[in-house]
C-alpha cells in the first residue's frame, strides 16, 4: 500500500492560487506562506516513503531501518498536516484530536502513534508513559523485529524498575499506514478550509471601490498599480501597468512619433479600463489581451536585446538599429533621447505595424 501523489500536488496547484499568497505571505505579522511552502515539501516527500511493499518482518537490521524510515516518513506527513491545519483553521486544536478508531488502544490515535514513533524510530532507549503509568513510567525497547510479534512488528520494553517483567509491544503495518492515509486525506478539508479564506477575502475587497479619476490617467495608472499590489500583486498586470505608465510618460520627439504613441496610448487606455474592473471584482478576465504588436523570429535576438540591455550595453544598439529597419516609416527610434523613450516608441511601432497598416 502506498499514498497517491496526486493529491499533494493537487493541494500544491491550489496554494498557487494568486489570492493565498497574498493572504498569508503576511498575515497578523506571521510569514504563514512559508508555513505552507515548508509544509508542502515536506508533505511531498514524506508521501514517497510511506509504502507497506518496502516492509518485511524479518528480525534483520535491515527491516528495522526500513521500519524507522517508513514511520518517520508518517511523522513527518503528520507534523506538515497539523502545521497546514494551524495556518487554515486555527491554532487551538489538532486534526483527529480524540479519534481512537484506527489503533483502538487506551488512548486517542495520534497520542498512540507518539508512542509508536518513539519505540520504532524516535528514542526507543529512553521512553515514558508507554502504558499509562504516567511520566515517572520508564520503559527501555529491545531489538524490533517482526518474527516474534503477534502482529507485523514488534519490541519488548524493559522496565526500569527491578522485578517488572517486560511487556511486548506490537504494531500492524496497515495500521500505521491508515493512520498516514486519514491524515493525508485530511488535505481536501485544508484545501476547503483554504478557500473560505480566499472567499473572505475577495467579498472584502469587492466591497472597497478604487476610485480614481481616469482623465488624469499617469494618476489612475499609478492606483492600479498600489491595488494590485494590494489585491492579487500579478506580475503580469504589474508589468502591463507600468509599460501603460511608461507610454504616458514619454515625450514624442517628433511629429511622427507623436501620432503614432498618441493612436497607442488611445488603445491602452480599454486595457486599462478591464484591469480596473478585474481588480475591482476580483476576478480576473480571460479575455484580458496585451496590447502589443509581433515580430518575426528572425528579430527575436534583437528584441530581446532591445527592451532589456541598457544604454551602455553594445548590444542595445544592435537591438535600436534592428528594431528601426523594420519599422522603417512608422517611427523614428534614434530621435528619441534615452532608454526608455526607445522601449516605448519601438512597443507603439509594433503595434501601428501590426494593427493599423
Amino acid at each position: 500500500m502506498n499514498l497517491n501523489r496526486d493529491l499533494i500536488v493537487k493541494f500544491r496547484n491550489k496554494m498557487n492560487e494568486p489570492c493565498i499568497l497574498r493572504i498569508f505571505r503576511d498575515r497578523d505579522g506571521r510569514a504563514e506562506w512559508n508555513v505552507i511552502c515548508s509544509a508542502m515539501d515536506w508533505i511531498e516527500t514524506a508521501v514517497e516513503g510511506i509504502d507497506t511493499d518496502t516492509l518485511s518482518r524479518d528480525n534483520s537490521s535491515a527491516a528495522s531501518i526500513r521500519v524507522i524510515m517508513f514511520i518517520s516518513c508518517v511523522d513527518i506527513l503528520w507534523r506538515g498536516i497539523c502545521q497546514l491545519h494551524r495556518v487554515f483553521v486555527g491554532r487551538n486544536s489538532i486534526p483527529f484530536e480524540s479519534d481512537d478508531s484506527i489503533f483502538r488502544a487506551h488512548r486517542p490515535d495520534n497520542v498512540q502513534f507518539e508512542s509508536i514513533r518513539a519505540i520504532f524510530a524516535a528514542h526507543p532507549v529512553d521512553l515514558r508513559n508507554v502504558f499509562g503509568g504516567g511520566k515517572d513510567e520508564r520503559w527501555f525497547a529491545s531489538w524490533s523485529g517482526g518474527t516474534f510479534s503477534h502482529q507485523d512488528f514488534g519490541v519488548f520494553l524493559y522496565s526500569n524498575k527491578p522485578g517488572v517483567p517486560s511487556r511486548p509491544f506490537d504494531i500492524r503495518f496497515k495500521d500505521v499506514y491508515r493512520f498516514a492515509e486519514t491524515r493525508y486525506e485530511y488535505l481536501n478539508d485544508l484545501m476547503d478550509a483554504a478557500e473560505l479564506h480566499v472567499e473572505k477575502y475577495i467579498e472584502n475587497l469587492r466591497a472597497i471601490p478604487i476610485e480614481a479619476e481616469k482623465d488624469d490617467v499617469l494618476s489612475w495608472i499609478n492606483m492600479l498599480i498600489e491595488e494590485n499590489h494590494r489585491r492579487w500583486d500579478f506580475d503580469v498586470t504589474k508589468y502591463d501597468l507600468e509599460m501603460a505608465r511608461d507610454a504616458f510618460l514619454t515625450i514624442p520627439r517628433s511629429e511622427q512619433n507623436k501620432q503614432v504613441l498618441d493612436q497607442y496610448r488611445d488603445a491602452l487606455l480599454p486595457h486599462l479600463q478591464l484591469i480596473h474592473s478585474s481588480l475591482q471584482s476580483m476576478e480576473r478576465d480571460p479575455e484580458m489581451i496585451e496590447v502589443k504588436g509581433d515580430y518575426p523570429e528572425r528579430l527575436m535576438h534583437p528584441m530581446e536585446k532591445l527592451f532589456t540591455a541598457d544604454d551602455d550595453d553594445p548590444i542595445f544598439r544592435y537591438g535600436v538599429d534592428a528594431a528601426q529597419e523594420y519599422l522603417d516609416g512608422i517611427v523614428d527610434l534614434n530621435i528619441q533621447e534615452n532608454v526608455k523613450e526607445i522601449q516605448v516608441m519601438a512597443r507603439a511601432g509594433l503595434w501601428m505595424k501590426e494593427n493599423k497598416q
